[in-house]
């Protein structure tokens, strides 16, 4: 039978997988990504993003899978 709900898994997606599988996802696109970048660039885990300067009250903190 196919998936009700294309392009997800339910299974993986469920709130107590998920989590870990999300983790390892990072940590393969990571070192995959560290591979092919520079000597002095570096792909990291839950390295923070801000957009705007720190002064705007609307700021916000962004914390992509991979920066």
């Amino acid at each position: 039978m196919p998936s009700p709900f294309p392009g997800m898994d339910p299974y993986l997606e469920d709130p107590s997988l998920w989590p870990d599988v999300h983790h390892e996802l990072l940590s393969v696109a990571r070192e995959r990504l560290n591979r092919q970048l520079r000597p002095q660039y570096h792909a990291r885990v839950e390295e923070r993003v801000y957009i705007s300067d720190e002064n705007d009250p609307g700021r916000k903190a962004i914390t992509p899978d991979v920066a």
